[in-house]
């Protein structure tokens, strides 16, 4: 049987397995020992986050959310064969989860130790009817939404969330009208081999290869848009929109819509700043051969044409096309566009053809490449992507002046684009924000413990120790951006986590015996997190999944680094996932939601992430680790004149780790404790070092340990 195709069933399963308790309690979210959750105040110095007093913040936190990608209305999640089927008639209001639902779902987070949320809107969700025409009950709902998160005492940035352009093109982000400027027909995308879309690959439904958008983001639908939105003054000076430039037509009403929602918002302290964009692509400018693959990226899957054969595709003809297997293995070919189907609405032609690119042969009737080093050599980030930064923030901060600007690049897996070097004078408050996960763990979707794979320079890893050098050694690659090309600015991991399909669908597996009553063997580490029988089948079935987060969360430790966690989904499917292209990486899910008066029920892999850190520190953080086999949490930092004792530093503590109680031990001066939230599940440990010495140190550790 197919794990999660008996998806209602397993639901009501544990929904009946909660209300044969006594359900009369309280919900957790309504408890009237509310707390007041002080609002956290950030600001970048140097590379460090820091509060009003000085101390050096940790941010830890989670994308909010998977499904923002999404239109509300009509229900458009990826599987459904007409989920694209409206083009402009949609409605993001509710994502990610409906006003009513706010309390819940921000008390969980908050009782998961988080402190920031890096909150997913989407250009589509702002400006779907067309150009200039915005959604004002979405930016409302927007506001309203924000409000709410910031009472729980949360930092925010808003994320202008994109994958391969759009929805229209295998992704999400920007609306269908942009395709419409330059003539192309998203619904003949399928045909011509532009895109691979969920909704129409062997009619939608779980059929769908996993973790498909690198393939995407080389298809022609993504590379034509983000060439043009990006270089369309250098590379197609004849495709206007109105007598303007393609290129600032599109980045025009990206940055007017992004500003607006700005403005909206500008008067709430808790949103610190906005993305410039999620993972950009540079699209076709540096491609050094048109007539080749680009040769940097290990992440080839599927159908993967050339850029003339896209092109060709495109334009009504039909090609055979190389094929690769999962991991990059070459297969045979296959023959697309068989009825020679033009992806160009009447009227319109190749907007490459018109620069000259290719042509037909007039004798033939074939088509020729004329200039396969067209967008060789060009350098994506220093000229194309940097300028249209800075437009971005000088737009942005004219609503919100004390923005912080979280900047990326392409993924680092694909090796298609260098990160530039930044200068702090031109662009001052920016953040680091570039993404990272484990890429065997993600693109294989295998967990192995003494066994890896590094996706970017194609090499085996074998042996624990050697992974884990592997991973921290890839983060401070990642850090070095911050501190060596951007001249000192803070990281912040945007985004990280692990796959819920782990080793065929193991964790599945389990809840689904569960389901059925079956009993499933509890670990010895899942006794000691959980004192019902039904939290410690949920750890244990999750195993696998909280050593691949624990061993993801460890390498970030070991870089001092700040992260959020991909992602937070409040209508999360086992068989569907995040509702997006068959993904399933939610830390949370509805339909493992049994007990309404436990924050941690429905939670996925949380003893990985529920774990001790430094919120803020009165001082510079030397080491801040924590070790989830023995429970023992330490911190090093080293004080400083100009930060002082005045304020303590604040350690979040949660009880998940310490069964039998925990043990604070300082190297000087003294500690108390405070509440963190209302849940009773975690303290807040408030240390005042001494002023007699600069190096200090606090350990936390299980009073009895096992």
């Amino acid at each position: 049987m197919e794990v999660g195709s008996d998806d209602e069933n397993w639901k009501f399963s544990l929904e009946a397995h909660w209300l044969s308790k006594d359900h009369q309690h309280t919900p957790f979210w309504n408890s009237e020992e509310k707390i007041k959750i002080p609002q956290l105040t950030i600001s970048c110095k140097g590379e460090n986050f820091v509060d009003e007093f000085g101390r050096v913040v940790t941010l830890r936190g989670v994308n909010l959310g998977g499904n923002c990608k999404i239109p509300k209305h009509p229900k458009s999640d990826t599987h459904l064969k007409h989920s694209l089927s409206e083009t402009k008639n949609v409605s993001f209001v509710d994502r990610p989860f409906p006003l009513n639902q706010a309390d819940e779902h921000f008390s969980r987070l908050r009782s998961y130790g988080f402190n920031c949320l890096r909150f997913l809107v989407t250009w589509e969700a702002i400006e779907h009817d067309g150009p200039g025409i915005y959604d004002q009950e979405y930016l409302n709902y927007i506001r309203q939404i924000l409000l709410k998160a910031a009472s729980y005492g949360f930092a925010i940035f808003i994320d202008p969330h994109q994958d391969v352009w759009s929805r229209f093109s295998g992704g999400d982000g920007a609306p269908a009208w942009t395709f419409d400027l330059i003539g192309l027909d998203v619904h003949k995308f399928t045909e011509t081999g532009a895109a691979i879309l969920h909704s129409e690959h062997h009619n939608g439904g779980t059929n769908f290869p996993l973790m498909i958008w690198p393939t995407n983001a080389f298809k022609f639908a993504c590379s034509t848009m983000f060439t043009l939105f990006y270089g369309g003054n250098h590379f197609a000076s004849n495709c206007k929109v109105n007598d303007i430039n393609i290129q600032d037509y599109l980045q025009s009403h990206y940055i007017n819509a992004m500003t607006t929602l700005m403005e909206k918002v500008s008067d709430i302290p808790s949103i610190i700043g906005i993305g410039v964009m999620n993972e950009p692509l540079p699209g076709f400018i540096g491609w050094p051969r048109l007539d080749d693959l680009w040769k940097g990226s290990n992440l080839k899957r599927g159908a993967m044409p050339t850029p003339f054969e896209s092109m060709k595709l495109s334009s009504g003809f039909t090609c055979n096309i190389k094929t690769y297997s999962k991991i990059g293995t070459r297969n045979l070919s296959v023959e697309i566009n068989k009825k020679k189907v033009s992806a160009w609405k009447e009227g319109y032609s190749c907007v490459w053809k018109s620069q000259g690119i290719w042509d037909i042969d007039q004798k033939t009737g074939n088509p020729i490449l004329k200039n396969p080093l067209y967008f060789a050599n060009a350098d994506f980030g220093k000229d194309f992507y940097l300028p249209f930064v800075k437009k971005f923030q000088e737009s942005i901060r004219r609503v919100f002046p004390k923005a912080v600007m979280f900047i990326e690049l392409p993924p680092d897996q694909l090796n298609i684009a260098d990160f530039p070097m930044i200068d702090r004078n031109e662009f001052p408050n920016c953040v680091n924000a570039s993404h990272w996960y484990d890429g065997f763990t993600l693109f294989i979707g295998r967990f192995q413990r003494r066994l890896n794979f590094d996706v970017g320079k194609g090499k085996l890893v074998l042996g624990s120790k050697q992974v884990d050098e592997m991973m921290s050694s890839q983060l401070k690659e990642i850090k070095d951006f911050g501190s060596e090309r951007m001249e000192g600015s803070p990281t912040l991991i945007g985004e990280c986590g692990i796959p819920f399909t782990l080793n065929d669908n193991i964790g599945y597996k389990g809840i689904y015996k569960m389901s059925r009553g079956v009993r499933v063997s509890i670990s010895s580490r899942a006794k000691m997190w959980a004192a019902s029988s039904h939290h410690q089948q949920i750890f244990s079935v999750f195993d696998r999944h909280i050593r691949a987060m624990n061993t993801t969360i460890k390498a970030l430790e070991s870089n001092n680094l700040s992260y959020t966690l991909w992602n937070y989904c409040a209508t999360h499917t086992s068989k569907y996932g995040d509702g997006w292209n068959l993904e399933d990486l939610s830390i949370y899910s509805p339909q493992l939601f049994i007990d309404k008066t436990d924050s941690y029920s429905g939670g996925r892999a949380l003893p990985a992430i529920i774990r001790p850190f430094s919120v803020r520190v009165s001082g510079i953080p030397v080491s801040s680790r924590f070790r989830i086999s023995t429970g023992v949490f330490q911190l090093v930092f080293e004080s400083t004149a100009e930060i002082g004792n005045q304020n303590p530093t604040e350690i979040f503590l949660p009880f998940l780790h310490y069964p039998n109680g925990y043990e604070i031990l300082v190297s000087d001066g003294t500690f108390r404790e405070s509440e963190w939230d209302n849940q009773n599940k975690s303290v807040l440990v408030l240390y005042t070092h001494s002023q007699e010495v600069t190096k200090h140190t606090l350990t936390i550790q299980r009073k009895d340990p096992l």
